[in-house]
């Protein structure tokens, strides 16, 4: 088991967070600060003796992982039977760095608050607690339990979309499953998105940090889904703005277990039209936003959670592209043409 986390700012030495996982009188009963000088003067004692940093050592019932991060120390105190070292040594590499993705600026200006930091506390124990209740559930079963809802048939298939529909499936996903032609339910007041070709990937490719923050904050954004939608005839601004909005509120876990919602949060949106155009997205930047090059939406519940951090996470960000096709048969001189962004 993971006893207690320690978080120490690595040129003062002070202790930023500590986390105490015991149960009641389990516990070490080591102050943070007594626990950080004594961390802190081992480091020193060993570097001056060139013997090198401390990455661990072990006691007769407890092993200390000590990973060394951007302007902090992590130092995680487990068990020494379990969990594995390779366990213990992945969420110290995993919390540290989601620390200090969090408050590099505070690390870098540390002026001795560390009551800034007190909301990772939170984090960690839902962290530690994701680990320790994972495989209670698999990921398979949520999936399937969750990847019929919201969702159904409208109409006949547009038969020009017949063209496009080998084409989008290369140029996305190969192995997707493949739904044409659908109305999905969207949060809160389930009003319906017509989705031209639905693309469902299975899990998104995500870091470890990922994973876990996923399973725990967002369930509705692990899956790779693109939405393929056509525009009308009269498409621009106001029209893109509104299909936007309605996704804005997809993969919400308040509504993840409504049957009647559609559950997953897309990683695309491919907007095809006949004149489609970079003006057909212009004044949209209140939604849409830059990051790493890409033009993406960021649902508006993940706002609140990690403030400016959520497009990092990948279950946070939909891609938007735009496509320009002319509706005739797809041939080597007649291939849709990415105009956005």
């Amino acid at each position: 088991m993971i006893k207690e986390v320690h978080i120490i700012h690595r040129d003062s030495g002070v202790p930023l967070v500590h986390v105490d996982l015991f149960d009641l009188d389990d516990h070490l009963n080591v102050p943070s600060a007594m626990f950080s000088g004594a961390l802190q003067g081992i480091r020193s004692f060993l570097r001056e003796a060139n013997i090198g940093d401390l990455t661990k050592f072990m006691t007769e019932e407890n092993k200390i992982e000590v990973k060394m991060e951007e302007g902090v120390v992590v130092a995680i105190v487990a068990d020494r039977k379990e969990p594995s070292d390779q366990v213990v040594e992945d969420i110290a590499d995993d919390l540290g760095e989601l620390f200090v993705r969090q408050y590099k600026g505070d690390i870098k200006d540390f002026d001795g608050d560390i009551a800034k930091f007190e909301p990772f506390i939170t984090e960690v124990e839902n962290y530690i607690r994701v680990i320790e209740e994972e495989g209670a559930e698999t990921d398979q079963e949520i999936e399937v339990d969750k990847s019929i809802a919201g969702k159904k048939a409208q109409g006949t298939l547009k038969s020009h979309l017949k063209l496009l529909f080998e084409w989008v499936k290369n140029r996305y996903e190969p192995d997707a499953e493949i739904d044409k032609n659908v109305l999905i339910c969207c949060p809160p007041d389930k009003e319906e998105l017509s989705v031209d070709i639905l693309l469902e990937g299975g899990k998104r490719k995500m870091n470890r940090i990922d994973s876990w923050l996923g399973k725990r904050m967002a369930k509705g954004g692990i899956r790779n889904i693109v939405f393929v939608i056509e525009l009308g005839p009269s498409h621009g601004p106001a029209q893109i703005r509104k299909i936007l909005e309605k996704v804005l509120y997809l993969g919400d876990p308040d509504y993840c277990d409504d049957s009647e919602i559609y559950p997953w949060f897309p990683s695309e949106i491919a907007l095809f039209g006949a004149n489609l155009n970079k003006d057909s997205f212009y004044d949209l930047e209140d939604i849409i936003t830059t990051y790493k090059g890409e033009h993406i939406i960021v649902p508006y519940y993940a706002g609140h959670i990690h403030r400016e951090h959520s497009p990092h996470h990948a279950f946070y960000r939909c891609k938007i592209s735009g496509w320009r096709w002319n509706q005739n048969p797809i041939t080597i001189d007649n291939v849709p043409v990415q105009i956005f962004p």
